[in-house]
């Protein structure tokens, strides 16, 4: 527990225990009729609710004073008898969100005494000069009941997509969708547990309540593909919705929750909610590139707008960042890292065209750097997959955007090439994307889930939903 914590921690002065005194026995009722508000305890008699009284801890807080801090391990519980306290979580920016305001017969902290990892989900501040009654995890253990704890785990999933719905404007849809599914049941998983297998069949969807959970991709020819999920995080859900097997391992680093939904009620939600299809996209997805590496996925911000971002983890090393606004026709790609001998060096170019078309592109030595657009450019994939390629443009193509904010003049394909690259960020061709829509992927989210196709720049996005139209009226 903070140092703060133990600091103002101290017994309410002139509160004595003692049965003989005629003010204590009307504080020690006073005390019960409190808990019995809680209806924490309505299974104890009177016997051993006078009991659990007198063992409980009496504290006083200034104001101010951090009683709990989200993340730390939680060792006991409070049940407010003056005062006001505050419940706020962060966003990843560091961002305070309030989540409630707790009064006199309310308590609080009683997850971290409940779930498996015994961490603290919020923080807890005075906000005003507060007294409570602290309940120990032993105490609170030994005197709670199995219809008790039930209705307290109910409580604890609802607080969880209550708590990413305040992080995450994209939860707020499906928040009432989720707290109510009895088929979402909490499991528990030890440090180094295995949640499944690369290989194994998809029977389930899994969202982090607690803890972190590390996802790893084994590719022939190379090494292991790593990465880290944490609370709030969607896994599982590519080989529900594509019906293949697991793509990855998924294991337990520390101590871990989850709340478990089975495949197959996963699958309706999905089919009949566009809330939880936008959730799939925004959660952190990991897809092995052609270019020997992976790139990785998740929910972010760019200027102040919720984004679908990505990291590109190339073999050779190199890193780039990307992010696409959603529903707006803003991205930027930049590689990252980069010594100050190259930018020194560098070129920028800008375009400014009708309909709020805006192109900025940042060159070394012919190679782009970086790539900012608003509005429609449907060569943008193309320039993605040069710069993370690292293919230097020439003079005539610069030369092009210069007078033309585009590099290459329209030279389209024949209809029925199977190997025209549709996809130009994560190179999937025409016919990988026709094979897919016959194994019964008709809608773009599913196809995305699957090929990746659209899921970086999205510039393809009307040719992907073409050849579903052209399948669709067959």
């Amino acid at each position: 527990m903070q140092d703060a914590f133990l600091k103002f921690k101290y017994f309410i002065n002139n509160l004595s225990w003692k049965v003989g005194s005629a003010f204590n026995r009307k504080r020690l009722a006073s005390i019960e009729k409190l808990l019995q508000h809680t209806h924490l305890f309505d299974h104890l008699d009177h016997t051993n609710l006078k009991k659990l009284v007198r063992l409980m801890r009496p504290l006083r807080f200034p104001k101010d004073t951090l009683l709990i801090k989200e993340g730390e391990i939680g060792h006991s519980c409070y049940i407010l008898m003056q005062g006001s306290l505050r419940v706020f979580t962060h966003r990843n920016e560091g961002e305070e969100i309030d989540l409630a305001q707790l009064e006199e017969g309310q308590y609080v902290g009683e997850q971290a005494l409940i779930n498996e990892t015994g961490e603290r989900q919020a923080s807890v501040q005075a906000l005003t000069d507060v007294i409570v009654l602290e309940v120990s995890r032993q105490l609170f253990s030994q005197f709670l009941d199995n219809k008790t704890l039930a209705h307290l785990k109910k409580i604890g999933k609802d607080q969880f997509f209550a708590r990413m719905s305040a992080q995450h404007h994209i939860y707020q849809s499906i928040e009432k969708l989720f707290r109510n599914d009895t088929t979402l049941q909490p499991r528990y998983f030890k440090n180094g547990a295995v949640i499944f297998k690369q290989g194994e069949v998809s029977d389930a969807v899994y969202f982090i309540q607690l803890g972190t959970v590390e996802i790893s991709i084994k590719s022939p020819g190379q090494t292991s593909q790593v990465i880290q999920l944490n609370a709030g995080h969607l896994f599982g859900e590519l080989g529900v919705i594509t019906k293949t097997r697991r793509a990855g391992t998924a294991k337990a680093m520390g101590s871990v929750e989850v709340l478990k939904m089975p495949a197959e009620r996963f699958e309706e939600i999905y089919a009949d909610s566009q809330a939880i299809r936008e959730l799939t996209q925004a959660q952190i997805s990991v897809y092995p590139l052609r270019s020997h590496g992976i790139m990785m996925q998740y929910l972010g911000q760019v200027g102040g707008m919720e984004a679908i971002c990505a990291i590109f983890k190339l073999q050779d090393g190199s890193v780039a960042t990307a992010s696409r606004a959603i529903n707006h026709d803003i991205f930027a790609i930049s590689k990252s890292d980069l010594p100050k001998s190259v930018l020194n060096q560098t070129q920028t170019l800008s375009y400014e065209g009708d309909n709020r078309v805006s192109r900025k592109i940042t060159f070394y030595q012919g190679r782009c750097l970086n790539c900012f657009s608003e509005g429609s450019w449907e060569e943008l994939g193309k320039v993605c997959r040069r710069l993370l390629d690292g293919t230097a443009f020439n003079e005539e193509e610069i030369n092009h955007f210069t007078a033309s904010g585009l590099f290459w003049p329209p030279s389209p394909l024949p209809e029925g090439n199977n190997q025209e690259i549709i996809c130009e960020c994560m190179q999937v061709t025409r016919g990988e994307l026709k094979q897919a829509i016959q194994s019964g992927l008709t809608n773009f989210n599913a196809l995305s889930d699957k090929t990746a196709a659209g899921t970086v720049c999205g510039s393809c996005q009307p040719k992907i939903l073409k050849l579903l139209n052209l399948n669709n009226a067959k």
